[in-house]
């Protein structure tokens, strides 16, 4: 669920950046003005990160497979009077397993952690953290009773993982057209290559992630 406004996020980051496209387009700003976006720039894309929604992930998927909340639900269920469509019940390859609900959900929720946490250690950087989730979604293409709900819910991180990756390449385009522009409006001229420009950070020199 945390997921949806994450990805509402990045749109909204998406067409940030192309209004700030046509603002340079059209508008003659000055350097001061250029410096302050600059700023506020760096601020905003220093936090436009999938750690949190990671995080929250984790948080959910040990939560929506807490034995007991789903033991409950299956009881509830149970519970109720037969009606002519569950008259005939279709047989259980599993119903041979003591505690089988049990021991699937643990499985589910383990391997499900276990792949989320490995994924939020390399939430810093998107283009490894794309990689790590391709890696895993390959690893999961096996069947074993743990993987069933990791396997449903990974393909989606991957797409986001992807989307992120394709926004932060236009977040640094963004930050080099800004840097570009104030080169230009003090030196007559644009630069021949990021390198010219002098960076007030330099860990922090605009870099492509593809």
């Amino acid at each position: 669920a945390s997921l949806v406004p994450h990805l509402v996020a990045m749109a909204v980051d998406s067409n940030a950046v192309t209004l700030l496209e046509k603002l340079l387009q059209t508008t003659e700003l000055s350097a001061e003005q250029l410096t302050r976006i600059s700023k506020a720039w760096d601020r905003h894309a220093s936090v436009c990160t999938m750690k949190w929604t990671l995080f929250g992930e984790l948080l959910s998927f040990h939560r929506i497979l807490d034995p007991e909340q789903v033991r409950a639900g299956v009881e509830a269920f149970q519970s109720q009077e037969s009606t002519p469509s569950r008259r005939f019940r279709i047989p259980n390859p599993l119903d041979w397993i003591p505690f089988k609900e049990d021991w699937l959900l643990i499985e589910y929720r383990v391997r499900g952690m276990e792949v989320l946490s490995r994924l939020v250690r390399r939430v810093d950087e998107p283009h490894e953290l794309l990689s790590a989730g391709r890696g895993e979604l390959a690893a999961l293409s096996g069947f074993a009773p743990g993987n069933g709900m990791i396997k449903i819910l990974l393909p989606t991180f991957v797409r986001t993982a992807e989307l992120e990756v394709r926004l932060l390449a236009r977040h640094e385009s963004a930050r080099s057209a800004l840097a570009a522009e104030r080169f230009r409006i003090e030196n007559d001229r644009f630069p021949t290559s990021v390198s010219e420009i002098v960076w007030e950070d330099a860990s922090r020199i605009p870099r492509d992630p593809f």
